[in-house]
């Protein structure tokens, strides 16, 4: 049943005042523009202890949804009001069509699609032989509609999004004393980058499984490296796969960001000075990356040329869950712990 209006929700105006944002008055954010980058719209999730897990942009409208420890909400972008709130449980991740009309998301420990304006009439997926998924971990449709893809560390599911009828499981192995611990889809679908161990990680192919490639990360950055990895983001192109590294115990200063591409080569290595980056997103243009660092809420934008901070990104308290760029490249959104979803832009004339 739908719950209207759950929310506080409040316009922040880079003046300070308030009132309604203009998502077409917004500059596209670039390397040369991004030190003017500030706040322009947060809301706040009510509710003891609620995060806010993940959020998508509309394609095609000025629509935002995320997905909080207690709710599946709508946005308006231009008063960032809701339009519908409905209650979940165990949120994890949230993907929306192409066209805009149908969502997909792994709640309370099962996968659902359903319309992009009525969660009521969702519809749980399985695989027939298997039965309910609750190991998904990311969500992607394919570039044209025709799919979902769905992926846990060690396999990768698909259903086709007219009936949605199953299509198929592909099973990997995985190294059972020092398993990888990260997974991610490309935003078509098509590849998918996986950590098989603290060493070594995967790029493959989703619709067949074939192994593109899969290096030895210690050889490619010619030391022995004793940190975690985090799997941020795929290119735009989806020619590359973005990795960040973590310092070692014996080695402080090895804070790296890598550009893997598909034949396994290291084709780009940026060294910044932040801790902990768990979550990338990449600009349309290609130009800024945007990282998380910690759990402190903080958010810089760098220079995907060379590696320099652009902009720190201020206002949240708690670690960062999610960062998005919408299609044209005019917002980047964060989400957080701290309860909050924040939009960061460029308004004309400042």
């Amino acid at each position: 049943m739908l719950r209207f209006l759950l929310l506080l929700s409040l316009a922040l105006l880079p003046n300070g005042g308030q009132g309604e944002l203009d998502p077409d008055d917004l500059a596209i954010i670039t390397s040369a523009n991004a030190s003017e980058v500030v706040s322009v719209g947060v809301v706040h999730e009510t509710g003891a202890d609620a995060d806010i897990i993940d959020a998508v942009f509309h394609p095609h409208e000025d629509l935002v949804t995320f997905i909080s420890t207690y709710n599946l909400t709508t946005l308006d972008l231009t008063s960032l009001d809701p339009i519908y709130t409905v209650e979940v449980t165990q949120p994890l991740d949230i993907a929306i069509s192409p066209d805009g009309d149908t969502m997909a998301g792994m709640i309370d420990y099962d996968l659902w699609v359903w319309p992009v304006d009525d969660f009521e009439q969702r519809r749980l997926l399985t695989d027939p032989e298997l039965g309910s998924l609750p190991g998904i971990v990311t969500l992607r449709f394919a570039s044209d509609g025709s799919e979902l893809v769905a992926a846990d560390f060690d396999v990768v599911f698909a259903w086709e999004s007219e009936t949605w009828q199953f299509l198929r499981r592909i099973q990997f192995e995985r190294d059972s004393q020092s398993g990888g611990s990260d997974v991610i889809l490309s935003a078509s679908s098509e590849i998918m980058g996986r950590s098989v161990s603290d060493a070594i990680m995967e790029i493959r192919e989703t619709l067949t499984g074939n192994l593109l490639t899969g290096p030895r990360l210690n050889d490619l950055l010619q030391r022995e490296r004793t940190s975690p990895l985090t799997l941020l983001t795929f290119t735009l192109e989806e020619d590359a796969l973005i990795i960040s590294f973590e310092p070692g115990l014996g080695d402080p200063m090895s804070n790296d960001i890598v550009w893997l591409n598909l034949e396994g080569e290291m084709t780009r290595q940026l060294w910044h000075p932040y801790n902990s980056v768990y979550e990338g997103a990449i600009s349309p243009d290609g130009t800024v990356l945007a990282i998380s660092s910690g759990f402190d809420g903080g958010i810089y934008l760098l220079d995907t040329d060379i590696g320099d901070t652009l902009a720190a990104l201020e206002g949240h308290t708690l670690g960062i869950t999610s960062l998005t760029f919408n299609a044209d490249g005019t917002l980047l959104m964060s989400t957080s712990g701290d309860g909050t979803l924040r939009l960061w832009g460029i308004p004309a004339g400042e």
